[in-house]
């Protein structure tokens, strides 16, 4: 693992004040990514996953992961702090920072439980914008879209989860609430394990960059995530349109799977 997966900054700072379940910053220079709450290290999953790559922070020093649209993505192994939501009990949300590459379309799962529900961006067309983000829940599919069309290339803040005492999912993009559904974002079952990159039972896969992955068995305050986001860019909530579009290649990942 690198130093930086447990190095201290304003949004290291931010999020674990916030007591997350689990807590991936994903900037190592090689495989497993420490959960810096304590949890079990996550994995790479497939091939060609680039590790160590473009820091999506403008406002902090850190690295992201780099997955492929042919087939690789973070396997979040199961634990008993990371089983929320399940069902659509109880209120949780995950927040990370994320970039789509040029070259994607139709459905990509960009995280899931590994039980099959979690969140899919929908992209009609390569090179167009992102045009709903859909929340996965067993077999039906919501859109709670962006009040805005999301772009390739362009780092965005991003927290998604379920709001138990309003029944509704809410969906935060730089801070700035951009979407809700009246249906519950289903989480985590019991001994399910959570994948970034991919769908629970595999395909979709995205082409992006992640990093500063959180679990919470709540959902944050609106304050709270535009605090983090704030952290994040050194912006106020809502204020610019992207995070970071700096662009670095490192580390290449080898060929491991689940």
């Amino acid at each position: 693992m690198s130093a930086e997966a447990l190095s201290s900054n304003a949004y290291v700072d931010a999020v674990t004040a916030d007591a997350p379940v689990a807590y991936y910053r994903l900037g190592e220079t090689a495989a497993p990514f420490v959960d810096t709450m304590g949890g079990p290290s996550a994995t790479v999953g497939g091939s060609g996953m680039t590790l160590n790559s473009t820091n999506l922070l403008s406002a902090q020093a850190g690295a992201s992961v780099l997955t492929t649209g042919a087939g690789s993505w973070v396997a979040i192994p199961d634990s008993a702090p990371t089983r929320i939501g399940g069902s659509g009990t109880g209120s949780w949300c995950a927040e990370f920072c994320f970039r789509l590459a040029t070259g994607g379309s139709g459905n990509q799962a960009v995280f899931f439980s590994a039980s099959n529900s979690g969140t899919y961006m929908q992209q009609n067309g390569v090179g167009l914008p992102i045009t709903g983000i859909a929340l996965f829940n067993g077999g039906s599919i919501s859109y709670p879209s962006p009040a805005s069309p999301l772009l390739e290339n362009t780092t965005y803040h991003f927290v998604i989860g379920y709001d138990q005492p309003a029944s509704t999912s809410r969906f935060y993009v730089n801070g700035v609430q951009s979407g809700t559904y009246g249906s519950a974002a289903q989480g985590a079952t019991a001994a399910a394990g959570w994948v970034i990159g991919e769908y629970g039972g595999g395909g979709y896969y995205v082409q992006g960059n992640y990093q500063e992955f959180a679990l919470y068995n709540k959902l944050l305050s609106p304050a709270r995530i535009a605090a983090h986001y704030a952290a994040a860019s050194g912006a106020a909530a809502g204020g610019v349109a992207t995070i970071a579009d700096t662009r670095r290649t490192r580390a290449r990942a080898g060929g491991k799977g689940r």
